[in-house]
């Protein structure tokens, strides 16, 4: 990191100058770092920037008046582009797709709709190595690019990836640290590369090996990074300055994150998890489940007795649920015949609390708009939650509303374009979306691995670290098997995901 050092150093009162990390983790690190090497009292954080925030202010369309397409567009365009294909296939047309989608099984392959949309930015250069199309795959990749782009044009809007604009830098000396670490750091080299007004800081090799332990398994190694890290800190460490990077976050994280608790150690956790992975945010596939299985007992089960949820009439879901089990309602007919025998006479608080949920719940599912949704949303919170408190249930359901709105305005915004299942596109939505709460900052770092790389940090421990997970292999163009990628020019290439402070 010495590097990185004393261009902050020759730089510190240039206020001109501004510094490019990997990510925001790295950038915000370095800021504090930059008060240590200046002796400033404060900084100016605009001149500390991640990549993709970078990208965004100096990267733009040759047309300034179009906007750049958001992610979830792209997945609505290739959801109405799949329902097109359907719709050709039905009427007996030649379909849109041959390869990509088998026709047999065109109706029923909306699911596709996301691998789709990731195709989208890589296909221009796709399409430029290519040059024509051979056998039924690359046709079907022409057709794509050639309806996207017909898309965009129709709908003002430009696909950044696609873009080969000049640089505007503001007029501002950029410097960009590391872009080893970059993904797609290759698609701009060229452009990046003719600027004057960009350095380029490549990492250093290292002097020396890091560190490298072994053991038997893996309780071993949680119990062994804790204590590690207890006596940093009682060296003199400041919590804040040590750093854990996890590769394989879903299956290390949780028992990670206990270890350290059990030692008293805080921890800053920042490894998300998709919306739909949080309890809370569990509510709207649990309605999905439940009007698919048309209200079983089970479905029913799973969403009103998820603690998570702010309900309201506790008593009359339990006596719902009570009466559900005796009654064995495995559907929607089964709880009517229930209610309407003579046991379900004695519940009729059980009975008015189903048939209003059940509307609720059926209006939300059926909505043939996303600000339908949303209505019916705020309706069945207002009838069926108590008021939100200051809680994680609350910033998850919070950031899940959020999510909606920001699909209404995309609707409104662009009205030709349809979802024709809004709420099961919202659930696979929640289900692709990270999401990390705020953190308090006072704590050991817990990263995703190559996060926290290139940060200044006092310490930096990867836990896990075997051959498949630290191994990190950039593919453009990856949809495509590896000799095809070879013959393009667009052969894998290893990140430096070691650089690592």
């Amino acid at each position: 990191m010495k590097r990185i050092d004393a261009v902050l150093q020759e730089n510190a009162q240039n206020q001109e100058a501004v510094f490019v990390f990997p990510s925001e983790v790295a950038a915000s690190a370095w800021a504090d770092r930059f008060l240590q090497i200046s002796g400033a009292g404060a900084v100016a954080m605009e001149r500390f920037k991640a990549w993709d925030t970078f990208k965004g202010d100096s990267v733009r369309a040759r047309e300034q008046d179009k906007t750049s397409i958001p992610p979830a567009l792209r997945k609505l365009f290739a959801l109405n582009l799949l329902y097109e294909n359907a719709a050709l296939c039905r009427a007996g047309d030649p379909p849109v797709f041959r390869s990509l989608v088998n026709p047999q099984y065109a109706h029923s392959a909306s699911s596709f709709a996301p691998w789709i949309a990731s195709l989208l930015p890589p296909l221009a250069l796709y399409v430029e190595r290519r040059r024509t199309p051979a056998g039924d795959e690359d046709r079907d990749l022409f057709a794509l690019a050639a309806h996207y782009r017909e898309f965009l044009a129709e709908n003002n809007l430009f696909e950044p990836a696609w873009e080969k604009p000049p640089l505007d830098t503001g007029g501002k000396q950029v410097f960009i640290f590391y872009p080893e670490l970059l993904e797609d750091f290759i698609d701009y080299e060229t452009l990046l590369a003719s600027a004057p007004s960009v350095t380029i800081v490549r990492s250093p090799r290292a002097d020396t090996r890091p560190e490298c332990r072994v053991f038997p398994n893996s309780r071993a190694e949680l119990r062994a990074a804790a204590m590690h890290i207890r006596r940093l800190v009682d060296e003199g460490l400041d919590w804040q300055e040590i750093a854990l990077s996890v590769p394989d976050g879903d299956t290390y994280g949780p028992y990670l994150q206990r270890e350290l608790e059990l030692y008293g150690i805080p921890v800053v956790n920042h490894i998300g998890k998709t919306l739909a992975a949080y309890p809370a945010g569990a509510f709207f596939p649990d309605i999905q489940r439940c009007e698919a299985e048309e209200f079983s007992w089970t479905a029913l089960c799973r969403l009103l007795l998820n603690r998570h949820l702010p309900w309201k009439d506790a008593g009359a879901i339990r006596q719902l649920i009570d009466f559900g089990r005796r009654s064995i309602c495995v559907n929607h007919t089964a709880w009517t015949d229930a209610f309407a025998g003579p046991a379900g006479a004695v519940e009729q608080r059980a009975a008015g609390f189903y048939t209003q949920i059940r509307e609720h719940l059926t209006a939300l599912v059926r909505a043939k708009s996303f600000g339908g949704m949303q209505r019916a949303y705020f309706a069945f919170r207002e009838r069926f939650f108590i008021p939100p408190a200051d809680s994680e249930t609350d910033l998850i359901l919070s950031r899940c509303v959020s999510e909606l709105t920001e699909l209404v305005n995309l609707e409104n915004a662009w009205p030709r374009v349809r979802c024709p299942s809004p709420f099961a596109f919202f659930c696979r939505h929640l289900r692709e979306k990270i999401y990390g709460p705020a953190q308090p900052r006072a704590g050991v770092g817990l990263f995703p691995f190559r996060l926290a790389a290139a940060a200044p940090f006092g310490c930096h421990i990867v836990v896990g670290a075997s051959q498949k997970g630290i191994t990190v292999i950039f593919s453009r163009l990856y949809f495509l098997g590896e000799r095809l990628r070879a013959s393009l020019g667009m052969a894998d290439r290893a990140g430096a995901a070691d650089v690592i402070a």
